[in-house]
């Protein structure tokens, strides 16, 4: 499990990941929903895709029209990049409109870490539309 903390959005925002979770603005295209239905927004439908590799947490741009990148370097379309506790990802370029977040790997104890492999077996797709809260 993971977190995302947001930061263009006051105030900051805290949410956790369970599994790979597809992000963008699109409910067609995306899990994790934000600008949501803004067709000139610069985070496209579907953006990015946090992949959950079993032993740790990677992140690929899909092609997106205004890209991603992490600690300030833009990532290769389709080609996942590992991410590390406290990393800073860019969703399209802050000067455009795109969002800051940063990674943060959850810290679980023994019974977390059960409950959490039990969610990972029954989640929903949908896991937290941001504009909904």
């Amino acid at each position: 499990m993971c977190r995302w903390k947001v930061f263009d959005e006051p105030p900051s925002k805290s949410f956790e990941i369970y599994g790979t979770t597809a992000i963008g603005r699109s409910r067609r295209h995306a899990d994790l929903l934000f600008h949501l239905g803004e067709e000139d927004s610069p985070i496209s439908r579907l953006h990015c895709t946090l992949l959950d590799e079993d032993d740790h947490f990677s992140i690929r741009d899909e092609d997106s029209s205004n890209g991603t990148s992490v600690n300030g370097k833009k990532l290769t379309p389709l080609q996942p990049v590992r991410l590390h506790d406290g990393d800073i990802v860019d969703i399209a370029p802050l000067e455009r409109g795109g969002l800051r977040l940063m990674f943060q790997l959850a810290r679980l104890d023994g019974e977390e870490r059960q409950q959490e492999q039990e969610v990972r077996m029954t989640r929903p797709r949908n896991l937290m539309n941001p504009d909904e809260e």
